[in-house]
């Protein structure tokens, strides 16, 4: 059965759950969650992401910088996600579904959001990102271990010759603004 309520209870019931036993957490409740919590989820992590990033710099107060924070949270997570089913459908064909998928990134993201602005701090949650990624692959998607890292491998590869291959028009745009 799938709920659709979101609350701030779930909210901390669901980043309880995944902070304390991740593993458990993408094998009993995924099958519960809808693509909608999922991003309700992730979208209030990164509205704290946001926040709490604009009261620790202020530099960055200004609406457009705010926004940039903001879309990137969630972008990056979307794009991995899509990134990410890509990759599996090339390699091993279309295990899950993108929904459950999406969950899996989502989620995993969601929780890492909440410590990701701290300075410094991305070297412990960017891979911790992706371990809960493979671990949601593995006991949410019933991926073997081997595939799960296959898959975050290629996906962090492609994701960052993408940004090279971007970084010199970007560049070039920002520079005629």
């Amino acid at each position: 059965m799938h709920h659709t309520s979101f609350s701030a209870h779930y909210y901390v019931t669901t980043l309880s759950g995944l902070l304390r036993k991740p593993g458990v957490f993408f094998r009993e409740s995924l099958d519960q969650e809808t693509s909608l919590r999922a991003f309700l989820f992730l979208l209030i992590s990164g509205v704290f992401s946001t926040a709490a990033a604009l009261l620790m710099n202020p530099d960055i107060r200004a609406l457009l910088p705010t926004g940039i924070l903001f879309v990137n949270a969630i972008g990056m997570s979307v794009l991995a996600a899509f990134t990410g089913y890509g990759i599996m459908v090339m390699m091993v064909g279309k295990k899950i579904s993108f929904a459950r998928f999406f969950n899996i990134y989502a989620f995993s993201s969601g929780v890492i959001l909440l410590a990701s602005w701290i300075p410094f701090l991305v070297i412990i949650t960017e891979p911790w990102r992706w371990i809960l990624i493979g671990t949601g692959l593995v006991k949410g998607g019933q991926m073997k271990k081997f595939q799960a890292f296959m898959i975050i491998i290629l996906s962090i590869t492609v994701m960052t010759l993408l940004f090279w291959s971007i970084l010199p028009v970007l560049s070039v745009v920002k520079g005629k603004g």
